[in-house]
């Protein structure tokens, strides 16, 4: 009896954690939280977001996983001689590990003494710690792709459905949305991301993103999961669910998300092209391939007209905000040159910024449009050489299939600060992290 009780408890908390995890990933888009509003969250008297506390519906779910994950391995009476074994055959792995960690621990102990504001850079410490636990979660009880592909897939889905409501409205929804993390605007909305479009001012959609640019990056991160999703439900929608995201990135207005999403279809493409053995195989299935390439390339065409028209307003409308862009990068660049060992701190750009150009406005206090001239600024040298020597080691680790959505994300990283920054992408990177470390070398 004792028995039977002990393994219905630990079959719940397994099943717990496992759907806390998955509701997590279909609850990613979201961003109701709570915030604080601490002396350092202000700089020269204004607010700046990006610096205050904030405890997310998300970071309320990973607590919940963290909890029912460990109370399942400690009702496990047999989980430590099981992990004797594997430590002892994993040995000179976690040699490995512990010197990363080591690694990684002294130079937060330096970044910390180097830093402005300390409070911010032992703040961006523990989201550091979050995500790393989300990756190791995955890791270690590693999750079904094919299932978890599938609630990112529907979390782009109903984010790409209420960014079209949007745009109709030409305003945000209200409502019940408000709890996902909607804000409120519409066209006329001082500050709000717009485009113009037959000569008229239109509204962006936002989701429940905190801006434009960061849905359409999410979708675009995520279009390489419709094509290598191997679920019935996925292959049968598949070319309806290409055609609806894609019509989602046009009416973002991203440009660089468009790019980037050019590439992964190019990619994808050329990877499906006959060659040898494999070939056969795509032979078979090439007059169904072909018809869905047609449809897409029809759709861009009739598209092509708009699109040049945004990427021509580049020089008329945008030139103010391309300019503040060099500024910042210029910035960030200066930084580093000044502080070239260890950075300004985790989480201290912002605070440092006014030491090396004007700030007129809230609209000024923004990160570098670009996280590696970032990693640079507030890792310094050091640090950066520590990410880059691991983001290398995910590159080659792993199918490129299983690769495509973290390579998106390196790329959107290249023209925006939104990777590094906003916490949904930050989450997007802990998940693909995770899954690219523990399908090494498997294709799903």
């Amino acid at each position: 009896m004792e028995h039977r009780t002990r393994d219905k408890l630990l079959s719940n908390f397994n099943n717990l954690h496992r759907w806390l995890f998955y509701l997590l990933l279909l609850l990613i888009p979201t961003q109701l939280g709570y915030h604080f509003w601490p002396d350092f969250a202000f700089v020269n008297g204004i607010r700046v977001d990006y610096l205050a506390p904030t405890i997310y519906l998300t970071d309320l779910l990973i607590l919940g996983i963290g909890i029912s994950w460990l109370l399942s391995k400690i009702t496990n009476d047999d989980l430590p001689a099981r992990n004797a074994s594997r430590n002892m055959r994993d040995a000179g792995g976690r040699i490995t590990q512990y010197r990363i960690l080591i690694a990684g621990i002294l130079f937060f102990i330096f970044n910390l003494l180097f830093s402005d504001v300390s409070q911010l850079t032992l703040l961006n410490l523990l989201t550091i710690l979050k995500l790393t636990f989300i990756a190791v979660y995955i890791v270690k009880t590693k999750p079904d792709l094919k299932i978890s592909s599938g609630y990112l897939l529907v979390a782009s889905g109903y984010s790409s459905l209420i960014a079209w409501i949007q745009f109709i409205n030409q305003s945000s929804i209200g409502g019940l949305l408000w709890f996902l993390g909607e804000r409120t605007f519409d066209v006329t909305t001082p500050g709000i991301a717009t485009a113009i479009m037959n000569n008229k001012l239109i509204l962006r959609p936002y989701a429940t993103f905190p801006h434009p640019n960061v849905l359409a990056g999410f979708i675009t991160v995520l279009l390489p999961l419709v094509f290598f999703n191997t679920s019935v439900i996925v292959r049968k929608v598949k070319l309806p669910l290409l055609i609806f995201f894609l019509a989602t990135l046009f009416i973002t207005f991203s440009r660089s998300a468009w790019m980037v999403a050019g590439i992964l279809l190019t990619v994808v493409l050329i990877s499906n092209l006959p060659a040898g053995k494999a070939g056969q195989h795509y032979l078979r299935i090439r007059n169904r391939n072909r018809v869905a390439w047609i449809l897409v390339a029809i759709i861009l065409i009739i598209l092509l007209p708009f699109l040049s028209e945004r990427i021509a307003n580049l020089s008329s409308v945008d030139i103010q905000s391309v300019t503040r862009r060099m500024d910042l990068n210029y910035a960030a660049l200066n930084m580093m040159k000044d502080n070239p060992i260890f950075g300004v701190g985790l989480n201290n750009f912002l605070v440092a910024l006014p030491s090396y150009t004007t700030i007129d406005s809230y609209q000024d206090l923004q990160p570098a449009h670009n996280i590696y001239l970032l990693l640079l600024a507030e890792w310094g040298v050091v640090g950066s050489a520590m990410v880059i020597f691991l983001l290398i080691k995910l590159l080659f680790s792993t199918s490129y299939k299983i690769l495509l959505p973290l390579v998106a994300l390196l790329l959107l990283g290249l023209f925006d600060h939104y990777p590094y920054t906003i916490h949904q992408i930050q989450l997007l990177f802990a998940v693909l992290v995770g899954f690219t470390i523990s399908l090494k070398h498997e294709i799903y």
